[in-house]
């Protein structure tokens, strides 16, 4: 058939006389521009297997409109699978009780199992073995199946996210969330504790292990336990972020905040107010970043001593000072000898004083000449990350920043 003839009848099935509707070559033709088209062939050429497989080749067209019979023939089905992911929804429901055609379906996507017959999903054996090979097909199992035991040992082993599945009764079997959080598979980032019951929520040794394996559990503790200082305390030495889901007495503990800086200087900007004039606490966090000065309280911020151990790590922590220290020669001389262009940070006075300028200048070219050194090496693409963080700590304190390039 020519090409003209082909574009002639694509898509106009529907005006063409009863003899074109029948014409093989016709409809396999228009069929393979658009599917839907099939709907107008005549009734022989709707059950031509040959006819509704050109049809299925566009994705606009499903096994849904196909004969009964065709929907029934597993040959043919299977064939239609290859094809379209969705086939099983459609298929006969002799067809959606066949193993063999639903494991084919599952290859092609896994939320195939969804239209399998409900007598299959009750059968033990075959969601067990579906289990082993894809978890979340635990999701389409009976009622009776997700209140099995070993069913769902068999699920959260495989990933800790199957317990969303299995019965009420199982989220309250402390074994089972146990071996939940004990997998470490997670295909979501939720802890397992998430879904225990809420009385298993407030045991504590769960909550211990749960918080060990992912410290982000401490939102999903019982409220009671969210006041159980060891178990804040666990949480925030194993991520300084779960302070944030401490209940707010807590948050005013000064442990559990020194726990907290110790973890990451950062959280600083976190803390209650009383903290942030915490001398103690504040040195602490700047001995580690002198850059969180800027969360510091108006008072630290105009301690010389505080000051200087900020701008020592970090140069540009000048800027946070107080007015009275950015006119301290002393404060001003330490910030430029950590990174030069700190300068810009100084009073206007200290900017034209002789001895800054000649310590930022020194700085700037010791800088500039490790920046070259460093971007030689860079192009000769011999800097690890390893060797790259020993750099860095080798010139920590030139402060040195912005001088390796992007990683492409």
């Amino acid at each position: 058939m020519d090409t003209y003839t082909t574009r002639q009848y694509s898509q106009t099935l529907e005006h063409a006389s009863k003899s074109v509707r029948d014409k093989k070559d016709i409809v396999l033709a228009t069929v393979a521009i658009d599917g839907y088209e099939l709907r107008y062939a005549s009734k022989r050429l709707q059950d031509d297997k040959d006819v509704v497989l050109a049809a299925l080749t566009r994705e606009n067209y499903d096994l849904a409109t196909a004969s009964e019979e065709q929907r029934s023939d597993k040959e043919f089905v299977l064939k239609v699978m290859e094809k379209i992911w969705h086939t099983l929804s459609c298929a006969s429901e002799r067809l959606q009780s066949d193993k063999e055609l639903i494991n084919s379906a599952k290859e092609q996507c896994w939320f195939e199992f969804a239209y399998a017959n409900q007598e299959l999903c009750s059968n033990r054996e075959f969601v067990l073995e579906a289990i082993r090979q894809k978890w979340f097909d635990f999701e389409f199992a009976s009622e009776e199946l997700r209140n099995d035991r070993a069913l769902v040992f068999a699920a959260v082993e495989k990933d800790g996210s199957a317990l969303y599945y299995a019965s009420d009764e199982l989220k309250n079997d402390k074994g089972i969330i146990l071996r939940s959080i004990k997998t470490g598979n997670l295909s979501e980032n939720t802890p397992v504790l998430k879904y225990a019951s809420d009385e298993l929520k407030n045991d504590k040794e769960l909550a211990l292990v749960a918080l060990k394996k992912d410290p982000k559990a401490l939102r999903y503790v019982g409220e009671a336990l969210k006041n159980d200082k060891d178990i804040v305390l666990l949480a925030i030495t194993q991520d300084n972020y779960t302070l944030r889901y401490a209940p707010d007495n807590l948050k005013h503990d000064k442990e559990i905040v020194a726990a907290d800086i110790n973890q990451d200087a950062y959280e600083l900007n976190y803390v209650a107010e009383e903290f942030k004039s915490n001398k103690k606490i504040v040195m602490n966090a700047l001995h580690k970043r002198g850059s969180v000065l800027e969360y510091a309280s108006e008072e630290l911020r105009d301690d010389k001593a505080v000051v200087l151990t900020a701008v020592l790590d970090y140069g540009s922590a000048l800027k946070f000072a107080s007015e009275r220290l950015q006119n301290d020669k002393d404060v001003v001389l330490a910030a430029v000898t950590s990174y030069g262009s700190a300068i810009e940070y100084a009073s206007k006075e200290l900017q034209e004083d002789r001895d800054i300028i000649l310590a930022s200048e020194m700085n700037k070219k010791i800088l500039l000449k490790h920046e070259k050194h460093f971007q030689e090496v860079y192009k000769e693409n011999r800097v690890t990350i390893k060797e790259e963080h020993n750099i860095k700590e080798k010139y920590s304190d030139l402060d040195i920043k912005n001088i390796f390039p992007k990683r492409i």
